[in-house]
């Protein structure tokens, strides 16, 4: 009898059991998105969420495409995130590539659940509306406002024939990105966060051949962010020198600064800019005949929102070691009337006062224009567009350091590089008040 009870109760365990196994099915319900939903061709669709309980795995994502259809991906994954799971969130996303045709595509796959013969097929609708051009505008406003150093939105074209794309006009740090597989070209990027205002008007020419293309147009306008421009002496601000030698260097950095003048330098000081390090470094030798005198020089460091001033004195020693007849007296060394240097035009004249009253002291532009250019380079065609300044240089490199070519750069110029070796070769482009160097690869 006690034997028999003992079954009795392992049995119905056993029953309860299955009946537990038996009520614990996988399920499915959708929690956010679509499940068919129409998208344009080039564009995202609306992620498709769906929740699964007691899922085990997942398979066979698939695809019903249409006889005869030449792109065999709609660019769509799918992910449940870990699995087992008790509750796992599944969720299809993605992009169309641009070239897909027009057509209602089904997508399915199938979920297994936790115990052995539980499975699901879950199913989706895409309706793809197709481009109506070879190249198309599909996302992103073509006119943009936007704050320094922040992101544009996205401007995404589509396309279903391309050979190449130019994108010029734009603030430096903006750029145009080929996505072959997508079949969509992308602007995007973000300036500098000390970029000036300005309203930027750029065109994308797609060109379907050689000599056919379809262009897009519009504008980026930057507007400043209110940063405060400081500026102040870090080296060598006071020192003494004996006339003939060179002076110690006079070393000010800055931060926040569009550009700068320098009041008070002598015939043969140079002033230089060290971009990663936020500096500003006088050098020089002081002229021999100068006599006893103390020499103030000024830098102002002009910003978006304010500007800022540094002062730095060199003590000047006459030397006893030159004639005494031909030293200058303090009260000749006299500051020059010339304005800053701010074109090509004004350096002229600035040197040739400063030749005529040697020694003299005289005011400069120092080297520190920002976002005086920017490039765009896609497929071989290279396009630098000036912003503030009305002309420039440019100097082709090998990694050699031979000069391949040099061409004279208007408001835009568009130059196709093909011609040139293959590989990495440095750009040179130079102006008054700028000069900076970037890497291409000629392909």
């Amino acid at each position: 009898m006690h034997k028999i009870i003992v079954s009795i109760i392992a049995l119905l365990a056993m029953t309860q059991t299955a009946i537990a196994q038996f009520n614990t099915h996988i399920s499915h319900r959708l929690i956010s998105g679509k499940s068919v939903q129409t998208v344009k061709a080039g564009d995202f669709i609306e992620p498709v969420v769906y929740e699964i309980t007691e899922l085990n795995r997942v398979y066979d994502f698939y695809i019903n495409y249409p006889v005869n259809t030449t792109v065999k991906t709609l660019g769509l994954k799918l992910d449940c995130g870990t699995l087992p799971n008790s509750k796992a969130e599944c969720t299809i996303s993605g992009r169309i590539p641009a070239n897909t045709p027009g057509h209602e595509y089904e997508m399915s796959f199938t979920a297994a659940g936790n115990y052995a013969h539980e499975y699901l097929q879950i199913t989706t609708g895409i309706n793809v509306t197709p481009l109506n051009e070879q190249v198309e505008h599909v996302s992103g406003s073509l006119d943009q406002t936007v704050t320094a150093s922040d992101e544009i939105e996205p401007i995404v074209f589509g396309y279903t024939e391309l050979l190449k794309a130019n994108l010029s006009g734009v603030p430096e740090g903006i750029s145009a990105k080929i996505d072959d597989e997508s079949a969509i070209i992308t602007i995007s990027g973000a300036t500098g966060q000390d970029h000036p205002d300005g309203d930027f008007n750029y065109r994308l020419a797609a060109y379907i051949t050689e000599k056919d293309s379809i262009v897009f147009n519009g504008t980026i306008s930057v507007k400043h962010k209110k940063f405060t421009t400081t500026l102040a002496a870090i080296e060598n601000e006071t020192q003494d020198v004996v006339a003939g030698n060179a002076i110690k260097p006079i070393v000010f950095r800055y931060a926040h600064m569009q550009n700068a003048t320098v009041d008070g330098i002598l015939e043969g000081f140079e002033v230089n800019q060290d971009k990663e390090k936020d500096l500003v470094i006088i050098t020089g030798t002081v002229p021999q005949d100068i006599g006893d005198h103390m020499l103030t020089i000024t830098v102002t460091a002009q910003g978006n929102d304010n500007n800022a001033e540094a002062k730095a004195s060199v003590n000047i020693s006459a030397n006893p070691d030159y004639s005494s007849s031909s030293v200058s007296s303090s009260s000749e060394v006299s500051p020059s009337s010339s304005s800053v240097a701010s074109s090509s035009g004004a350096a002229e004249s600035s040197s040739s006062e400063a030749a005529e009253s040697s020694p003299s002291e005289h005011t400069t532009a120092i080297s520190v224009v920002q976002n005086a250019f920017s490039v765009s380079y896609m497929n071989n065609e290279l396009t630098v567009t000036l912003a503030g300044v009305s002309s420039a240089n440019l100097q082709i490199f090998d990694m050699m350091g031979h000069l391949l070519e040099t061409l004279d750069v208007g408001a835009s110029t568009t130059i196709n590089l093909g011609h040139l070796p293959r590989g990495t070769l440095l750009l040179r482009i130079y102006g008054q008040g700028f000069a900076e160097t970037r890497q291409i690869v000629v392909k």
